[in-house]
């Protein structure tokens, strides 16, 4: 993030004719604004639902620069404690797919929450929100 603040700094300075030190510099010069490439994400669906003795877990995303997207799950009863537990399901490339899919099929009866997190390609991370799926015995 502060690389993308720094240029779109520099690119106003460079622009404008002035230097961070506030001297002018020559204005017949021709500015070359780049735009600044951030990687982005939004979740835009997250589903669950049980499918056999396991769970199925559909999501998408809108988003720019995602490299991949890690899936974790959680037995505890509030997920959103920062002392919950959460265990890696999978880790899966991004591929401009309009969805994606994993089953989960070593899990044990009650309720599951899950959670997708996508890290973007300069290392930053988003995160869905949770989604729960119960299940009664295997």
């Amino acid at each position: 993030m502060k690389q993308v603040l720094f240029t779109v700094i520099g690119a106003f300075l460079l622009f404008t004719g002035t230097s961070a030190t506030g001297n002018h510099v020559n204005k017949n010069v021709t500015a070359i604004i780049k735009p600044a490439v951030a990687g982005s994400c939004n979740f835009t669906i997250l589903r669950g639902h049980r499918k056999g003795n396991g769970t199925s877990i559909t999501w998408a995303a809108d988003g720019v620069g995602i490299s991949k997207f890690n899936v974790y799950r959680s037995y505890d009863f509030d997920p959103s404690d920062p002392y919950a537990v959460w265990e890696s399901v999978t880790s899966m490339a991004a591929d401009n797919s309009r969805s994606y899919k994993i089953d989960d099929n070593s899990v044990f009866p009650g309720t599951i929450n899950y959670k997708i997190v996508a890290v973007m390609n300069d290392g930053s991370t988003a995160t869905s929100n949770f989604i729960a799926v119960r299940i009664m015995k295997k």
